[in-house]
């Protein structure tokens, strides 16, 4: 088929060559001598038109020749076509593994190339070929940094660089003129093109290595580009995830706080406010008791006072619930080892440059440990617990390790204890982790910016 368009290609240049040696020995010859042609014009122009015939002919060749591959072939005009080809596909909706593949075809053909082969920088450091014609196996190589300075600094190289710095490829690639072009960003290789013509082929010419590097460069700013959509998509996803767990995260806490509101309202209810209307009962009959015989006053007061007492523990303890006295004014690290001391669990406090912190943080650490401390008692009753605080980079650090049985926190569902932690702890805009420790019991770590307190 080549040699069928080749032979096709010089008859029509042929044609074309003979046109333009007729009229330009008539445009000769009249030029030189002013008059209707005679036998000595004649030769004149047949003189100038075979120059310019001469002249004319591989200019002829190869534009015909052209043509016909555009015709017959469906070849690019140009490799400026290729390139506005390139800009027109290089859109995001097109996958980049398309948009290489189609990049590669078009080189093939518009520089007469044997083979094209593309690799791209992979996030691991290595470079993927990622597209060949012909097909040749996905594989990854290593170039030293070395090679990757010369390269992105040095432009379209030739077969020498191969050798130098890339010796593993050159078997595989045919033995005739080679032209690697980097595509780069800012100094950074994102990919190299590697487009071979055989031996039989005429080698490339500056103009070839021009383009590839117009090439090289629109490449480099694609890919770019492309990494960061990526980045930007990664971090638009991240964005939404974050959106819909802080909005459910906001609903449990509403539902949280609706509970304890329902629950201290039952305890009012039910427990302070009974002793309190009892006490008032009390109080009465003990007045009517005094006023009809003065010497049980001692004995009724006695009792009175008792029943206060058993009114302000009360009203004591479900204050604690809601916000413990103790944290408020001795702070979180004197409050934990009082709560310590009370579990049904052994527990270690160690706290390391641990300050005073805002409510919000002190609460958020205090309820986190208070609720692993109620973990740790529940299904791992008795084992031993530990509990350390220290400050470092701006953050409180909190990490709860006990030694039970533990669990994997990817295969078993939270509760709603973990649950409420990681609400408590992502309230105050920390964050918070489950994992099992290095005796096999559970770590729970939580982090609390604290700067600027």
């Amino acid at each position: 088929m080549n040699r069928f368009l080749r032979t096709a290609a010089g008859v029509v240049a042929l044609f074309v060559a003979a046109a333009l040696v007729a009229v330009a020995g008539v445009f000769v010859a009249m030029l030189l001598t002013g008059e209707p042609l005679d036998g000595t014009s004649a030769v004149l122009g047949v003189v100038g038109a075979t120059a310019i015939g001469a002249l004319g002919w591989p200019w002829a060749r190869r534009s015909i020749g052209a043509s016909i591959d555009r015709v017959v072939r469906g070849l690019p005009r140009s490799p400026e076509d290729v390139m506005r080809a390139f800009g027109q596909s290089a859109g995001r909706h097109t996958p980049t593994v398309d948009l290489l593949q189609q990049l590669a075809e078009s080189l093939l053909r518009s520089m007469q190339a044997s083979s094209v082969e593309i690799w791209q920088h992979a996030s691991g450091g290595e470079l993927v070929r990622s597209v060949a014609i012909p097909q040749r196996p996905t594989t990854g190589e290593w170039l030293d940094d070395g090679a990757r300075r010369v390269l992105a600094g040095g432009g379209v190289v030739g077969r020498a660089w191969l050798q130098m710095w890339w010796p593993s490829l050159v078997p595989e690639l045919d033995p005739g003129d080679v032209r690697i072009v980097p595509a780069t960003h800012a100094g950074e290789l994102l990919a190299v093109v590697i487009v071979t013509r055989a031996a039989d082929r005429d080698r490339f010419r500056p103009s070839d290595d021009a383009e590839l590097a117009e090439i090289g460069g629109r490449l480099g700013l694609v890919l770019h580009n492309r990494q960061l959509d990526a980045a930007l998509q990664d971090t638009l996803e991240d964005l939404q995830r974050t959106n819909s767990e802080l909005r459910a995260s906001r609903v449990r806490l509403v539902a949280t706080a609706d509970a304890e509101r329902r629950r201290l309202e039952r305890n009012l209810h039910d427990g302070a406010q009974q002793h309190l209307v009892a006490l008032a009962v009390d109080l009465r009959l003990a007045a009517e008791e005094i006023a009809a015989d003065p010497s049980v006053a001692r004995a009724r007061f006695a009792e009175l006072g008792d029943e206060v007492k058993e009114a302000i523990a009360e009203l004591r303890v479900l204050a604690h619930g809601i916000y413990p006295p103790l944290l408020m004014d001795s702070g979180l690290v004197e409050a934990l080892r009082v709560s310590a001391r009370r579990s049904a669990s052994p527990v270690v406090v160690r706290a390391e440059s641990v300050g005073r912190y805002s409510p919000e943080v002190e609460a958020a650490a205090y309820f986190c440990c208070m609720e692993a401390l109620q973990n740790a008692s529940k299904h791992a009753a008795g084992a031993a617990v530990r509990i350390a605080l220290s400050e470092r980079d701006g953050a409180l650090h909190l990490v709860v390790d006990d030694e039970g049985p533990g669990f994997d926190p990817t295969a078993v569902q939270p509760g709603q204890g973990l649950v409420n932690m990681r609400d408590r702890i992502g309230a105050a805009g920390g964050s918070l982790s489950v994992e099992r420790n290095d005796s096999g019991g559970t770590r729970i770590t939580a982090v609390l910016p604290v700067t600027g307190r």
